[in-house]
């Protein structure tokens, strides 16, 4: 994952998306003490590259929506509501929209796959979990 910052980017790797924020947090508190900086440096994610692993915070929906991939929720192809549905559960209450995007970038992370499909005579995208798991 790079950071693109105002001076420098920083690219961070690491086994896990915990591993990745963490180590993200200790850089950032060393160059701010190493910078004199009393702000926090705001972070741009890039877009990963093809077959990369991305780094998503803990509480993002972007993380919430890999939790649902582990536990074996995209076992099966799943539409948009029934994701929004299944967030709802969990107390993430977020708009188709959002959604849409979020899970486009999951795809773009290797975690899922996009494909189109048929739901009450409808053509959409569903979602299933990436046959081929993302790089780490």
């Amino acid at each position: 994952m790079t950071f693109k910052l105002e001076g420098y980017d920083i690219t961070i790797t690491g086994d896990s998306v915990k591993e990745i924020v963490e180590k993200y947090r200790e850089v950032s508190r060393e160059l701010n003490s190493a910078l004199g900086s009393k702000t926090r440096p705001r972070a741009q994610r890039s877009s990963p590259a093809p077959g990369r692993r991305s780094a998503f915070a803990g509480g993002s929906v972007n993380s919430k929506i890999i939790d649902l991939v582990e536990s074996g929720f995209f076992d099966d192809a799943r539409s948009l509501q029934e994701l929004k549905d299944e967030l709802a559960k969990k107390g993430v209450i977020k708009p188709i929209t959002t959604l849409a995007a979020r899970a486009k970038e999951v795809v773009e992370a290797g975690y899922l796959e996009r494909d189109h499909g048929t739901v009450d005579d409808r053509k959409l995208w569903v979602y299933s979990k990436s046959k081929k798991p993302p790089i780490q």
